[in-house]
């Protein structure tokens, strides 16, 4: 440890903040806390550690090394509540998954005047092609976000009555949705006139310390709950980084730190600056980022050190949207260069601001045959062919799941439309598998058969995969479409065993883990590569929605975009087509990625092996302006930039030595004749 990481893990029992910035030991630094407060005599399984994904929670657990019996209770914020509700104040309930809530929101704006949702707060018009599902998508945001600052909202609100109603529906089910788990927990802390708050409030005063990852990415009702659940032991420590807070559309809220020290005025704050990730070129670079921000907390007592000797230059490449390929076919030449040198594909990232931004860049590399893994988008337990399979697996747990058998009695087709589900609900309001065994509909014994084979299934504890094995042959024609994440969905359930179904149910159901392949380039949203690094960096910028933003929105973009640059060990490249409010004034862009060439010095520090970089040569940037202009890729249009780019199959990449041959079926005194002249035109 260094001096830094010392102090503060060192630091007396109470409120204590530990700000943290990027590459310097954060996770490091709250373990050896952890261990500090045993040491100090406080009972390990008396402590609470709440992070913000299961990654982040897995590998707390590893690195503390203790013994299970004497693990804290250390998981994600979701997890610890629905643990101490179910366990301590034997709350029953059910969790509603994205497609319980939206089902819920779908039948409540049916009919509905929901212009209020489109209206600015000037009482301008917001214009663009309106859906349902878009409907269901903001309201299910406004409903989120009052949840998440831990309030309802006016009854003078438009978003009142749907609000209320949202409410009643799941409480009538029995459900909660992922605020309600967090509110709940939060009120029965507060309030222990029930049965279950006695129970609660009993085991909070229990609790003799409280641990708080990523404290950046915390809303104010994740505020309360750390406080009320610390209230009894006083002792508190937080761990993040203002300067990474980038999910402010979560209700994410860095001033939280401050709120905190306002609560709490005795707490101590401990900085950590030595940075072990980065070169100083790229921190120098970072920080001219940072330093625009209009918020920044701590500003004074914030400079990074790299503790690396080497350094580097970063770069900035403008570059004009119909320039855009041509620059991606600059940076797949570039990352093949690299290889060539020693790099390895898994030691390069792309990282984006939106999931669409890759389109064409994937296209590029898939012609180029450069391997590369996407993440950042749809989760696997989110696209709509897995929701399937994982109703089949819920109306098995529980025959009285309403929601997830209306979903599946007809999937596939069985006979059984509307009419008859409302024969077979009778005078009740749900549908439960009971009800069902009367029915002579031959449709609905198919169905029952099924899920009796299946239950079967479970009660033998055999293997989990065996069951999503034959769920997926029943339902196979309706996930054709997205066959291989059905397979590797399956093939992530092999070796389970089948009475653990439930507690597989709850962790799909909060989902939040992360997985990068060594071997392949990665693209990613700046999002989702938060927490990680890669030797080499390019960030690619779409700025045209820029102009529409407040102070606070430019200041959330400018942190973005500090996280993306802070991700970079040796090589950072940055490319956008119009200014970032948060781009350094005192670096010259330069106008194309092939005037970028990475400090292989560097790049042999931080890795620890000899690399000699292949210069572009003139051969090799004609390919690239050769297969841009021989078989030219389009802009991708924003809506359908998500879209699969797995047809553009047909390219191969040419040898930088060699001439391009024809096609079959053009003429060979057309083909190469026309696309050099082509070039050398351009070149002009």
């Amino acid at each position: 440890m260094n001096a830094e990481q010392k102090l503060a893990v060192s630091a007396p029992k109470g409120y204590v903040q530990i700000i943290a910035g990027p590459g310097t030991g954060k996770t490091f630094t709250l373990i050896h806390r952890l261990k500090y407060l045993i040491d100090s005599g406080l009972d390990p399984k008396s402590l609470v550690v709440m992070t913000f994904t299961n990654q982040a929670a897995n590998e707390m657990t590893q690195r503390l090394s203790i013994d299970k019996s004497q693990m804290p209770f250390l998981s994600t914020f979701h997890k610890v509540a629905i643990r101490i509700l179910k366990q301590i104040g034997r709350v029953n309930f059910r969790i509603a998954v994205e497609s319980d809530q939206r089902s819920i929101l779908s039948d409540i704006v049916q009919g509905a005047d929901l212009d209020f949702l489109y209206t600015k707060s000037s009482g301008e018009k917001i214009s663009f092609q309106r859906t349902q599902s878009k409907d269901i998508d903001i309201l299910q945001r406004c409903i989120s976000k009052l949840k998440g600052q831990g309030i309802g909202p006016n009854d003078s609100d438009r978003l009142f009555p749907f609000y209320c109603r949202y409410n009643a529906e799941l409480e009538r089910r029995g459900m909660y949705d992922f605020d309600d788990i967090l509110i709940k927990l939060r009120d029965y802390l507060w309030d222990p006139s029930t049965e279950e708050g006695k129970r609660i409030q009993q085991f909070a005063k229990t609790i003799q310390g409280v641990l708080v990852d990523e404290f950046q990415d915390t809303n104010a009702l994740q505020l309360d709950l750390a406080e009320a659940l610390a209230e009894e032991s006083g002792c508190l420590t937080v761990v993040g980084d203002p300067d990474q807070s980038i999910y402010g559309f979560r209700t994410a809220n860095p001033k939280n730190f401050s709120t905190l020290t306002e609560h709490h005025p005795e707490t101590h704050i401990y900085f950590l600056s030595r940075n072990y990730r980065s070169t100083n070129g790229i921190l120098s670079f970072a920080e001219s980022t940072i330093n625009k921000s209009h918020t920044r907390l701590f500003s004074q007592s914030r400079e990074l050190k790299a503790v690396a000797k080497c350094s580097s230059t970063p770069y900035m490449v403008q570059s004009a949207e119909f320039q855009l390929t041509a620059q991606f076919h600059a940076l797949a030449n570039q990352i093949e260069r690299l290889v060539n040198s020693g790099i390895e594909y898994g030691e390069v990232a792309v990282l984006a601001r939106q999931r669409r931004h890759f389109a064409v860049l994937e296209a590029i590399l898939l012609r180029q045959k450069i391997p590369y893994k996407v993440f950042g988008g749809k989760s696997l337990s989110k696209r709509k062919s897995i929701q399937l399979i994982l109703d089949y697996l819920r109306v098995v747990v529980s025959g009285e799941d309403d929601m997830a058998l209306s979903r599946t009695i007809n999937v596939p087709a069985r006979g059984i439309g509307p009419k008859t589900l409302e024969v077979l609900k009778g005078n009740h309001r749900n549908l439960y598998l009971a009800m069902l065994e009367k029915s002579p509909h031959k449709g609905v014994h198919e169905y029952l058969n099924l899920i009796c084979n299946l239950r079967e299934m479970r009660e033998q504890n055999g293997d989990l995969y065996d069951i999503v094995s034959l769920v997926m042959e029943v339902v196979q024609a309706e996930v054709r479409d997205d066959e291989n994440y059905v397979s590797a969905f399956i093939e992530s359930c092999r070796g389970i065993p089948a009475n653990e179904l439930e507690e597989c149910m709850e962790n799909w159901a909060l989902d939040t883990s992360q997985s990068t392949d060594r071997g392949s380039v990665t693209l990613s949203t700046i999002h989702s590569a938060k927490g990680l690094e890669w030797p080499v960096v390019y960030v690619t910028l779409n700025n045209d929605f820029f102009n529409f933003m407040d102070n606070n929105q430019h200041d959330e973009e400018t942190r973005l975009l500090y996280v993306a640059m802070t991700r970079a060990c040796a090589h950072l490249v940055v490319l956008y087509n119009t200014p970032h409010p948060g781009l350094p004034d005192n670096f010259k862009a330069v106008k194309s990625i092939d005037q970028c060439a990475p400090d292989m010095k560097a790049l042999s520090s931080i890795l620890k092996r000899k690399i000699v970089f292949k210069r572009p040569t003139v051969d090799d940037q004609m390919v690239g302006f050769i297969s841009a202009i021989d078989l030219p890729i389009p802009e991708t249009k924003p809506e359908t930039a998500a879209k699969s780019t797995q047809s553009q199959l047909p390219f191969r990449k040419l040898p930088a030595t060699k001439k391009p041959r024809h096609e079959p079926g053009r003429p060979a005194n057309q083909s190469n004749q026309s696309t050099l002249s082509s070039f050398f035109k351009i070149s002009k």
